[in-house]
């Protein structure tokens, strides 16, 4: 990814992440846009199944991107229909933007 963008762009106004249980290591690969302040805003798809190796919890990928200068903005949750067996994997989409807009009138 960081080659490609190195010929065509040095802005990324969105990135998403959705790479079913690789997004750290995406973000890791990404480390120089992300230090950069190349990235306005990343929304991470992320499964948080403690039960599965390849889920990271969300404080590990809270903590990276704040590490990178990234602000937590919201949360949602996607629990698929499964009465049959009663076994749901919460998927949650995250979305870090790396400037909060202080003209729409956001507050903490």
């Amino acid at each position: 990814m960081t080659s490609r963008l190195r010929k065509e762009s040095t802005q990324i106004d969105f990135l998403k992440v959705d790479t079913e249980g690789y997004d750290l290591k995406v973000l890791e690969g990404a480390e120089r846009l992300l230090r950069s302040g190349a990235v306005a805003f990343i929304q991470v798809e992320a499964g948080m199944n403690p039960h599965n190796v390849k889920h990271v919890p969300l404080e590990v990928l809270k903590m990276h991107l704040e590490g990178r200068g990234y602000t937590l903005f919201a949360l949602s949750s996607r629990l698929p229909n499964r009465a049959a067996n009663r076994v749901c994997d919460s998927r949650m989409p995250h979305s870090w933007p790396k400037r909060l807009p202080r003209s729409e009138g956001l507050q903490a």
